[in-house]
């Protein structure tokens, strides 16, 4: 029998939930059983481009507007007219239109699975109201991946009806692509982005979301506390904090040594020629920039935030912090800054602890619990 398998998320172009998607292809394309496509709803983006060029089927309903009605209508179109046996959402608001849209397709044959990404939302502050409501949406789901421990606990503690059908599948990435070693020379890279690097600087990097949850503007805080450590950062991603962020470097004159890159599609290259990652969010599930640092032997500091604490051990492979703790942050890049022996010795043991977080794994993790969904429909079927 050859399965079907359907993913449904807002877009492709930047994320932690879309570079996992797209680390997981390559392995899940080798089962020969299984068949996958992807459905975004307002545009593929970078990961959806380099799906499709790596032959996988990616679909676009170029809906705008997140909270758009239509959205449920289009999804319920593209599960009628497909023969899918599994529909695989992500990410808020999917979470609710994939159930409705599944309703209203008519379709009573096929599995609804769900992966959870994140360990806090805004919905959370207002449990009188969502509790009730997302347990509605979340019963409709067969199975519901968690992507860290903490991530699987802050879940069942939401919901706590959950227990027994949330599945631990951490997030992973293909580390073969951070083992070829990048095209061009540290040099190349670092002027690409302005930097000169005869001046031999050493370069901090953030890469992610310019948003609250991220702690960017920790960061920025932090740096302004290490005036007399020599360095630059370079800040790699956009969103709703990018003016913001950049007032916050005007005001503590940091202009010289913080360069905002926008959205990158090279965060690999970026990360082989940096010499520390910053990774300072104040709640996460668990970011592959994470895995991403640890694969490149980047040196990483960050707060022990969600899923982040899971992966990385403090002293041993990152210096970690307390989540929004501005001076330990402070203090930690400027020990990272003048002590190159012990970045050496955190990335050597980041890069073996991360060889158990291959794609080729979570591949099979998850086409394990594809297969038990589809074996407890054959033993729910009458006899032929």
């Amino acid at each position: 029998m050859n399965i079907s398998v359907l993913h449904i998320i807002g877009h492709l172009s930047t994320g932690g939930a879309q570079s996992s998607l797209y680390y997981l292809w390559a392995p899940l394309s080798r089962a020969s059983d299984y068949q996958f496509e992807y459905l975004t709803i307002h545009e593929a983006g970078h990961f959806g481009e380099k799906l499709i060029s790596e032959g996988a089927r990616v679909d676009c309903l170029n809906i705008k507007g997140k909270y758009n009605p239509a959205i449920i209508q289009g999804i319920a179109n593209k599960i009628s007219t497909g023969s899918y046996h599994i529909v695989h959402a992500h990410l808020f608001p999917e979470i609710y239109f994939v159930p409705l849209a599944a309703r209203l397709s008519r379709r009573t044959d096929i599995h609804l699975i769900y992966t959870e990404h994140s360990i806090s939302n805004r919905r959370r502050r207002y449990p009188w109201l969502f509790s009730p409501l997302e347990s509605q949406f979340y019963r409709q789901y067969e199975r519901v991946i968690a992507v860290s421990a903490t991530t699987y606990q802050s879940l069942l503690a939401w919901q706590p009806s959950l227990s027994g059908k949330v599945h631990l599948i951490t997030n992973s990435i293909r580390l073969e692509e951070f083992n070829k070693g990048g095209n061009l020379s540290r040099s190349r890279v670092l002027e690409g982005v302005g930097i000169d690097a005869t001046q031999k600087p050493t370069v901090l990097l953030f890469a992610g979301r310019l948003s609250h949850a991220k702690g960017c503007d920790l960061l920025i805080k932090a740096l302004a506390q290490i005036p007399d450590c020599d360095y630059d950062c370079l800040i790699a991603g956009e969103g709703p904090d990018l003016e913001k962020l950049e007032s916050l470097v005007k005001a503590f004159h940091l202009e010289k040594r913080v360069r905002f890159l926008g959205a990158r599609s090279d965060v690999r290259a970026l990360l082989s020629c940096a010499d520390i990652l910053v990774v300072p969010s104040r709640w996460e599930g668990m970011p592959l920039i994470i895995l991403e640092g640890m694969a490149a032997k980047c040196p990483i500091v960050a707060s022990s935030a969600g899923g982040i604490g899971d992966v990385l051990q403090d002293g041993e492979t990152a210096l970690l912090v307390p989540p929004g703790d501005v001076n330990l942050l402070a203090a930690g890049i400027a020990q990272m800054i003048e002590e190159p022996a012990l970045r050496a010795g955190l990335a050597k043991n980041a890069w073996r602890t991360v060889q158990a977080y291959s794609a080729d794994q979570g591949a099979a993790m998850l086409l394990d619990l594809y297969g038990q969904v589809m074996e407890h429909q054959r033993h729910e079927s009458p006899a032929n």
